[in-house]
């Protein structure tokens, strides 16, 4: 016989919107799984630190979600009614919870375990889409929650907290004054009060303890009707109103508002059509702020310092009014992540604006990142965070300095409105610019679903754009798809060459974040090398190593080799592709030659023993872990005629060194010394992205000091000249450096 939470349980999970697309069997076994938790007014049903096992509903009673200070400071951040689910952010997640989860009155949770949360996840399309309105109603929470904080006057709070915290369709919330304080942190008396002031209004009506919702929109006008405010709405309720939940996920952007920046666009992604996308507008951002700006970037789409100035430039990048001609949507794609197949990814955080046609006829698409939830947002915010943007920013600019095909950076915006990482942290928007963003798993998209029509039309775009000469190739039999496979190896092997080559280390080279275009695609928990380590892993996401720096030419090769079969059914023949992939074989180790004969100033022709030379010195480097940087451009200097002491204090082998600088020296005797020098001083840099130096402007940027940002991108975007004044941050890395911990966490 069932208990009678059981029999509840039961009749709320047919209920859900999603139960019926399941077959019998998954229905009786999502049914035997089922767990509860049971407890009495103030109990903690789950504390924070107890590892988090699954989904939970509220089957009756009331419950806050409440997180603790370190001076212990309590402050509750969510009030979950009966009939709504939470924490779904830490459903798939095998970590402690961050917060305490508090009855409220008697209450029953139900818990729908982990794996089988995982299961309709990653298996039933109806399951995710409800996912993706419960995470969208989500997002508008967090949005009142940080502006409810601001709030001054019980009023606002109240009626704040009322009108868009609590579950939209649930406005019959039989909530106590008491219980009601407790949430918005006033007294019961303050609350009876505010209350009986909204009663006496026509916003709500009161009996028997319960509060009953009559006017949802007067209700966030409540404060401007003069009762506490002087008759204004606040700032932080006015910013509210223009930031609602993008419920339906397919929100277009108002023409009416949209801003004229001079721009002119073709979108010839957006004309692919709906397979490829889904239409919507960003969602807002509130109390945007400038964080950093590169006016390179603006001058190749046509954009004026003094517009980038403006007032309008920072609401636009903050995704809160639409740019004139843009068509903005969200792509869709899968992909391999860490060498498994993780089916549909696509834009989760992202929103492309569309293409910006340039001067050269080229075109640049212009893409928010951080700008809301999508479809594709699957578990995600749809939020990014201030640190990973400054980083993506600066990195990018960076990148394409050293000469590194990379996405460029317009800008970062931030906003004080509250993200759930690891711990709490603020929202940001970066703007990214690409030729494209098409990726290796657009194509495994469409393969992966039998779309074949799709798959043909997308390659024949990027061919058509990007790789017109695959149409006139004579190899392959003719075959374009062929042309195109061996084109994007060539790409991928020569990006990669310079990525070794400058010592950088990419993190997370899923086969999502690989583009068409061989363009560093991306910057999540990238790093430069400090010291030398062939085997050095800069994303603590990654235990195995997968990524690590000296794996990252392999894998290349191996996502490349995913790409192949997502193209297998248009190039028909697998020979065909198989010799398509060959030319990583010999393009990567050419590129890499050359680069590190650059390094060297080797500007002569290329000798059989170069590589013996090149092998030799990255051993002693690697045995005596010698900053990877420092050690090239001091050996630049040397190359100019300065002293070699410098050099040889880098080296614990110091017997090892001199006989690699006497082999050195004898294979250099006929190269013009300045010559060398030269080419060394503008191959090697000064200055490089230390992770070091990504937190100092991240703590700096944190209390709104952003001169770290622009003084770093002033730095980068010319990292082989000298810059007087600031030759500590070309220096070693400080002890707190190995400390740092980066992740795929952004």
């Amino acid at each position: 016989m069932l208990t009678p939470a059981a029999t509840v349980a039961q009749t709320f999970i047919r209920n859900q919107p999603w139960h019926a697309s399941l077959t019998p069997g998954q229905q009786a076994r999502l049914m035997e799984q089922l767990t509860f938790v049971k407890g009495e007014k103030g109990d903690c049903l789950l504390p924070a630190g107890a590892t988090v096992k699954g989904w939970y509903a509220v089957l009756d009673g009331l419950v806050k979600l409440q997180s603790t200070s370190a001076e212990g400071r309590v402050s509750a951040f969510l009030g979950v009614p009966a009939g709504e689910w939470f924490g779904e952010g830490s459903a798939l997640k095998a970590e402690p919870r961050r917060y305490d989860v508090v009855a409220l009155r008697d209450t029953t949770l139900l818990c729908l375990a982990r794996a089988d949360f995982q299961d309709l996840q990653e298996q039933n399309l109806p399951f995710n889409r409800y996912l993706v309105a419960h995470l969208n109603r989500r997002l508008g929470q967090a949005m009142a929650l940080i502006e409810a904080g601001r709030l001054r006057s019980p009023e606002e709070r109240v009626a704040l907290y009322l009108s868009r915290v609590f579950w939209p369709g649930v406005r019959k919330l039989s909530l106590s004054q008491e219980e009601l304080g407790h949430l918005v942190g006033l007294s019961r008396q303050t609350v009876n009060r505010v209350l009986r002031q909204m009663e006496r209004l026509g916003l709500v009506s009161l009996a028997f303890g319960r509060v009953d919702i009559l006017n949802e929109p007067a209700l966030l006008n409540y404060p401007a009707r003069g009762l506490s405010t002087g008759g204004a709405k606040s700032p932080a309720t006015s910013s509210l109103l223009g930031c609602r939940d993008n419920a339906d996920m397919n929100t277009l952007v108002d023409g009416s508002m949209a801003v004229d920046a001079g721009l002119r666009w073709n979108n010839r992604f957006a004309s692919l059509g709906p397979s490829f996308h889904t239409r919507l507008a960003p969602h807002p951002l509130p109390d945007p702020y400038w964080v950093g700006k590169s006016r390179a970037v603006a001058g190749q789409l046509g954009l004026s310092d003094a517009w980038m100035d403006s007032p309008v430039a920072l609401e636009v990048f903050a995704g809160n009014l639409p740019l004139s001609g843009s068509a903005p949507l969200a792509s869709v794609y899968s992909g391999h992540q860490f060498g498994q197949w993780a089916g549909q990814l696509g834009d989760g955080r992202a929103i492309l604006l569309g293409e910006v046609a340039t001067g050269d006829g080229a075109g640049l698409e212009v893409q928010l990142k951080g700008s809301g939830l999508t479809p594709y947002s699957r578990m995600g915010d749809g939020r990014a965070v201030l640190r990973s943007s400054i980083r993506e920013f600066l990195c990018s600019e960076a990148m394409h300095a050293l000469g590194i095909p990379t996405s460029r950076a317009l800008c970062v915006v931030g906003s004080d409105a509250p993200v759930y990482r690891e711990e709490i942290e603020t929202a940001a928007v970066v703007t990214r610019v690409a030729p494209s963003f098409i990726r290796f798993g657009h194509f495994e998209h469409f393969s992966a679903r039998g779309q074949l029509g799709e798959l043909k039309t997308l390659a024949d775009f990027v061919i058509d754009r990007f790789y017109p000469a695959c149409r006139e190739t004579g190899a392959f039999d003719g075959n374009p798809y062929a042309a195109l496979l061996e084109a994007v190896s060539g790409r991928t092997a020569a990006m990669v060459a310079q990525w070794q080559a400058v010592g950088f280390c990419h993190g997370v080279m899923n086969t999502d974040n690989m583009s068409i275009l061989g363009l560093t695609l991306d910057y999540g928990p990238f790093q430069f090398l400090d010291a030398y380590d062939p085997g050095h892993i800069c994303n603590h996401s990654d235990p195995q190593g997968r990524y690590a720096y000296n794996r990252q030419p392999n894998i290349a090769y191996w996502n490349l080799f995913c790409l192949g079969q997502a193209l297998l059914p248009l190039i028909g023949e697998p020979d065909q592709a198989m010799a398509a992939l060959e030319p990583f074989k010999t393009v990567f180790p050419r590129e890499l030659d050359a680069r590190m004969r650059a390094k060297l100033g080797l500007t002569d022709a290329p000798r059989e023993q170069d590589r013996d030379l090149i092998d030799a010195l990255l051993m002693l480097m690697a045995q005596d872990r010698v900053d990877y940087s420092i050690f090239w451009r001091r050996l630049s200097r040397w190359m100019a005629g300065e002293g070699g002491e410098p050099v040889q204090d880098l080296f614990i082998d110091r017997g090892g060194l001199d006989a690699w600088m006497l082999r050195y020296q004898e294979r250099i005797k006929t190269i013009p010394r300045w010559d060398g020098a030269h080419q060394m001083l503008k191959t090697n840099p000064r200055y490089i992205l230390r992770n070091h130096l990504g937190e100092e402007a991240i703590r700096a940027a944190k209390v709104r000091d952003y001169s770290w940002v622009e003084r770093l991108l002033t730095l980068l975007e010319r990292p082989f000249e000298e810059h007087p004044g600031n030759e500590a941050l070309a220096g070693f890395p400080p002890d707190w450096a190995s400390t740092l911990s980066i992740s795929c966490s952004s």
